[in-house]
């Protein structure tokens, strides 16, 4: 039931006591389970289908079990461009007692705005260029690995499938790939590089185009698994063979 319904007040502690009854309670505004604290969960690729991906899922799955573990619930906004386009939280004013926020745009207000504010906030996924706390991986050190071991294999012409450059991991992935081909004196031209979002199966026809060269790559490194499993899909039907 919302604040908004119809529902007559007179009926509105019966709707209560029935709820009661049953072993549950009436929720009366569009809130998440009022009686627990609320994490406002703020993904930035909804609209972009990340959060359907295998990290986007892997992520949900640790925020809603951190949640149970925790005794907190967990609300998701799905308007997330509009919140850092605005840089407020609208709508979701008053709902909950803190926030993640992950990936946000770098040209996001989003986080300036939370940090005039007394409400706890965490960054996800990105470096944080402003005071807030944060997690991210170490994507230099990842890069420089996964490109150890194609290099270690004996491979000299290696391609990439950069992820989407507003997102500040794919930036970093890219210029570690770049930097490991410079350290490794690789050539590395542009047309083994294709511009990916994350997501399976990837760039298709840029990856069937630099598939389908004479001088093709002998290897790719993929930003992320789900365009991984696109790069083995697009070879497989090329009949090329992939160990």
């Amino acid at each position: 039931m919302s604040s908004n319904d119809p529902l007559l007040d007179v009926s509105r502690p019966a709707f209560g006591a029935a709820w009661e009854r049953v072993g549950s309670y009436a929720v009366f505004e569009p809130r998440a389970l009022a009686r627990r604290p609320t994490v406002l969960f703020v993904f930035e690729g909804y609209e972009h289908g990340e959060i359907h991906s295998a990290y986007g899922q892997e992520l949900l799955t640790g925020l809603v079990e951190g949640g149970l573990a925790a005794g907190v619930d967990l609300l998701m906004a799905t308007d997330t461009r509009e919140l850092h386009t605005k840089g407020d939280l609208g709508g979701y004013e008053g709902r909950f007692d803190a926030v993640v926020l992950s990936i946000p745009p770098r040209d996001s207000r989003l986080p300036a705005a939370l940090l005039r504010t007394e409400i706890p906030t965490m960054v996800i996924g990105q470096r944080a260029t402003f005071e807030i706390p944060h997690v991210f991986a170490d994507d230099a050190a990842g890069v420089a690995t996964a490109m150890g071991h194609l290099y270690g294999l004996g491979h000299r012409r290696i391609g990439h499938i950069a992820g989407p450059l507003h997102h500040d991991d794919a930036l970093d992935r890219l210029s570690a790939f770049s930097t490991f081909g410079r350290a490794h004196s690789l050539s590395m031209p542009d047309r083994w590089i294709a511009m990916g979002d994350y997501t399976f199966p990837g760039p298709v026809e840029e990856l069937t185009r630099m598939l389908s060269l004479p001088d093709r790559p002998t290897a790719i490194f993929a930003a992320n698994d789900d365009m991984a499993l696109g790069v083995i899909k697009v070879a497989t039907e090329l009949g090329l063979r992939v160990p």
